[in-house]
Formats: C-alpha cells, sequence, structure tokens
C-alpha cells in the first residue's frame, strides 16, 4: 500500500488511519512518512477530558483505581460521574474547540505539507463516545453533536485533498499480541472492541455515501 501511496504524494492528500487499540495504526503511519513525507496528526477524542481528568487523579491520588494504566490515555473513564455532571458543559465545549483547532491545524498542514497522516478518526472516535456513553459521562444528544461536527470536518477535508481512508482490522490473537507487545498492564478490552467493530458498520456506511472522487475507503485484515 505504501508504494501504491508514494506513486500519487504529488497531489494533496490525507491519509486517514483508523482501526482498533494496538492495530500497528502509529508504525504503519510512520512507515508512510518515511516513504512519501508529510507530517503525522494524532488526532484523539476526549483530549481536553484526559487532561482534566489526568489533573484530578494527580492531584488526588486515591482515586486513582489497581487496574489504571496511564499509558491507555483515557483517565477520565476511572473518575466517577459526579466529577463530569459538575464539569459537563464545560468538557463538551472545550471538546468542541479542541475539534476545530485540530481542523484548523490539519487545513494548514494540508497546505504546508501536501501529505498529512492522520492517526485515528471517526471509527476509534465514535467507539470512544459510545463508552463515553455507557460511563454516564455524555448523553445521547452530546454523543450526536460530537459525532456529525467529526463528519462536517471531514466533509472540510476532503475538499482541501484526496482522502484515504485506510480501516485497519487485524485478527483478535494479532491484537492481542500486539497490545502484550507494548506492556500494557491491563488486558485487552474484547467490549471496547465489539464496540470499534460496530462503530466501523456505521461509519463505513457513512463514508461510501460521500463523492468517491474524493474520498475512498480501503480496507486492511
Amino acid at each position: 500500500m505504501v508504494v501504491v501511496l508514494g506513486k500519487i504524494a504529488l497531489k494533496r492528500m490525507v491519509i486517514i488511519l483508523d482501526g482498533p487499540p494496538a492495530s500497528r495504526k502509529t508504525t504503519l503511519a510512520s512507515r508512510i512518512i518515511r516513504k512519501i513525507g508529510g507530517c503525522v496528526v494524532h488526532y484523539k477524542g476526549f483530549g481536553p477530558a484526559n487532561l482534566i481528568a489526568k489533573l484530578i487523579l494527580k492531584i488526588n491520588p486515591c482515586l486513582i483505581p489497581p487496574m489504571y494504566d496511564e499509558r491507555r490515555g483515557d483517565p477520565f473513564l476511572f473518575l466517577s460521574t459526579r466529577y463530569w455532571s459538575k464539569l459537563h458543559i464545560v468538557i463538551m465545549l472545550l471538546e468542541c474547540l479542541y475539534k476545530i483547532m485540530q481542523q484548523i491545524t490539519i487545513a494548514l498542514l494540508i497546505l504546508l505539507k501536501r501529505v498529512v497522516v492522520i492517526d485515528e478518526y471517526l471509527v476509534l472516535r465514535l467507539a470512544n463516545y459510545i463508552n463515553a456513553f455507557k460511563h454516564s459521562i455524555i448523553d445521547l444528544r452530546d454523543l450526536s453533536i460530537v459525532y456529525q461536527l467529526d463528519i462536517s470536518l471531514l466533509e472540510a477535508i476532503k475538499r482541501m485533498a484526496q482522502v484515504k481512508y485506510v480501516y485497519i482490522e487485524p485478527r483478535t490473537k494479532i491484537l492481542l499480541e500486539n497490545w502484550k507487545k507494548r506492556g500494557h498492564k491491563v488486558p485487552y478490552d474484547m467490549n471496547f472492541l465489539a464496540i470499534v467493530k460496530r462503530s466501523f458498520k456505521v461509519v463505513r456506511e457513512c463514508v461510501t455515501k460521500m463523492d468517491k472522487d474524493k474520498i475512498s475507503l480501503i480496507i486492511i485484515s
């Protein structure tokens, strides 16, 4: 796939790498950049919420659960809903601003670098939103708002560049092996994997309805 992309690297292009945790998206992103140049944007969800959660856990370590793994990058899931009920509006405003800032950054990088690789996007983001909903951190209205905003941002991206949406879906055995190699202390979350798979079905239906001359979906298994 890297060789094929290399032939059309002279165009303005955005390559989105998506898939479940431990599917080696970041490794593939590094390989693409080494091959055709450009830059990588790590498009994580709930950045402000996780930052606030990290500060709370640092100030009050007794809130840290026994199985907490800071490398997972989602500490906001470990805080009780009483924190988020107080910070709910602030979190949503910060998340929307965070998305807009990311979009501006991506737009500038497209103009400057021509090739931009986005590490994680709609599928994992939607899975994170659903997971946050299950933890009572956001409600259905919030979930709809942030997901529709992500869709709008993708629409804006494809107006600026050719988009290759690459979804990586290794076998479960490979995911478990990769997770273990990364040294995580907690077991691989099979429930979250199921959410990711359901999210992919939603995103695939959405992406396939978009202009095929502007965006294409590539599935790697």
